[in-house]
C-alpha cells in the first residue's frame, strides 16, 4: 500500500492556530483535548505480514502543538488487553501484530506533558488495520481550549472528539486546504445533555487567517474543519453518528474513560462513504504545515 503523505490538520491538534489572539500569550508563556498472543515490535512499519489466521493494527503518533512532528519512545497499549504494549519508534510508528479477528481493540497514547490520549474502538476483520492515527495534544494546548470553552474539565469524565471527513480525506494526506465534511450534524447514543455538545469548529480561511480554528458553541453543524467536541463525557460506551442528508458515513464507536481525552480521528473518525456531486470546493488558503 502506498504510504500517503501526512499533513497536520485536526480539530484537537492544530495547537496555535485554532486559538484566538487573545489566548497566544497565555499558551505561549505555558510553552505554548480479545484474545490470542500478539507479537508486538515497536516502531514497526505497515507491510509486515502476522501469522496465518491473525491480523495486525498500526499507525503513527502525531505531536498536535505548534511544533508539530511525530512522537518517538512513548507506550502504546490496548484497553482490552493490558499485557500488550509497544513504544513508538522511528516517525512515531507502532504497530501489533498476531491479533485474533472478532477482537476489539481500543488503543492509548501516554507520554509525560500530554493528554492520555485513546483511539475510536476497532472490532477486527480478516484485514489489517493501518494508518491508526493518534492526535496527541500537550496538556497546555488543552487547558487552551477548556479556557476558551469557560469550564474545568471534571477528571471523572472524558472528553471527546472526531472529525466528520469527505470522502477520500484523511489527516494523513488532504487534496485541498482542509479535510472536513461542511453542513454535517453529529449525534451520540445514548444521548447526553445538550451541555455536553456537540460542539462543533469554526474556520476562519480568509487570505492570512492562516487558518485559524476555534471550538465555537453557537454553531449547529460541521465547517469545512469537520471537528465536533463533546465535554465531561460520563464513562461508558458511546456511538458517534454523522448526519447529512445526501451523504453516508461510517459510525464509529468509543470507549469513554475519566481523565482520558478520546479521539476518534481521520482516517478512522466519521468518514464519508460517498460525495454529494453538487458539493462545492473548500476554499483555498496557504497549504498546511507537513510533518516532517
Amino acid at each position: 500500500m502506498r504510504r500517503r503523505e501526512e499533513f497536520s490538520g485536526d480539530s484537537l491538534g492544530r495547537g496555535i492556530h485554532m486559538i484566538p489572539r487573545r489566548w497566544l500569550g497565555f499558551v505561549g508563556a505555558a510553552a505554548v483535548l480479545l484474545a490470542g498472543d500478539a507479537g508486538i515490535v515497536a516502531g514497526q512499519e505497515k507491510g509486515q505480514a502476522s501469522k496465518p489466521g491473525t491480523v495486525s493494527i498500526g499507525g503513527h503518533a502525531f505531536n498536535f502543538s505548534w511544533t508539530g512532528g511525530r512522537l518517538e519512545g512513548d507506550e502504546v497499549t490496548v484497553l482490552e488487553r493490558p499485557d500488550l504494549r509497544t513504544v513508538t519508534g522511528e516517525r512515531g510508528a507502532f504497530r501489533f501484530d498476531g491479533l485474533r479477528p472478532g477482537s476489539e481493540i481500543s488503543l492509548i497514547f501516554k507520554r509525560d506533558g500530554y493528554f492520555t490520549t485513546q483511539t475510536a474502538t476497532f472490532t477486527l476483520g480478516k484485514e489489517d488495520i493501518e494508518d491508526v492515527s493518534f492526535q496527541a495534544p500537550p496538556r497546555v494546548i488543552v487547558s487552551a481550549y477548556t479556557m476558551l470553552l469557560g469550564y474545568t474539565p471534571d477528571p471523572n469524565r472524558s472528553q471527546l472528539a472526531t472529525t466528520v471527513t469527505r470522502l477520500g480525506e484523511s489527516m494523513y494526506g488532504s487534496h485541498g486546504p482542509t479535510h472536513g465534511e461542511r453542513g454535517a450534524t453529529v449525534t451520540i447514543d445514548p444521548p447526553l445533555p445538550v451541555r455536553h455538545g456537540p460542539i462543533y469548529f469554526n474556520l476562519n480561511l480568509a487570505p492570512g487567517a492562516a487558518g485559524i480554528i476555534w471550538p465555537d458553541r453557537t454553531l449547529k453543524e460541521t465547517t469545512w474543519d469537520g471537528g465536533v467536541l463533546f465535554i465531561d463525557v460520563p464513562p461508558g460506551e458511546y456511538t458517534l453518528t454523522a448526519h447529512k442528508p445526501g451523504v453516508k458515513f461510517e459510525p464509529v464507536k468509543v470507549k469513554c474513560r475519566a481523565g482520558v481525552l478520546t479521539n476518534a480521528s481521520p482516517p478512522h473518525g466519521l468518514q464519508a462513504l460517498n460525495r454529494l456531486e453538487s458539493e462545492e470546493e473548500p476554499p483555498q488558503r496557504a497549504p498546511r504545515r507537513r510533518h516532517k
